[in-house]
């Protein structure tokens, strides 16, 4: 029954879930801007367990909070989620691929009760087991501008 409820907390499904499941390591830029591929390389060491299924999305979400400070009302929309196209490479333990940003001014942004923020969620599934779900933070920053003569 401890397990039971254990799984149920997210922070514990991946304590739990990095018994058994691959270490992963990926390589994202931390900086993207619109318009352009964002590349996603995810590098696993180990076999565990069977492993299933491993995807990774970027997700943009715009946060808004509103209201006072004893009952707040906290507004949450994803403006873009885009599944990143992963192919394996011959070792079955390296996955690669790139997704495309939209060219909107979807930039990232943090300021007082709201924010905009860009992440890339990676997951793995394995049979029998509890997923592995891990977010890297990026940073969606305004196209380079030619400097002025």
């Amino acid at each position: 029954m401890p397990l039971a409820a254990s799984l149920l907390v997210r922070d514990r499904r991946n304590t739990i879930s990095a018994w058994r499941t691959p270490k992963a390591v990926v390589t994202v830029p931390r900086r993207i801007h619109p318009g352009l591929a964002v590349p996603v390389l995810i590098e696993l060491d180990r076999f565990a367990a069977p492993l299933k299924a491993v995807s990774a999305t970027l997700v943009c979400t715009e946060r808004v909070v509103s209201g006072n400070e004893e009952d707040p009302i906290v507004y949450e929309r994803i403006h873009f989620k885009e599944q990143v196209a992963l192919t394996p490479s011959n070792k079955q333990t390296c996955f690669e691929g790139s997704a495309a940003l939209p060219n909107l001014p979807l930039w990232s942004f943090e300021g007082g009760f709201n924010s905009v923020t860009w992440a890339l969620k990676v997951h793995l599934e394995c049979s029998r087991w509890p997923d592995w779900i891990m977010s890297w933070p990026l940073s969606m920053d305004p196209p380079e501008t030619p400097a002025l003569a």
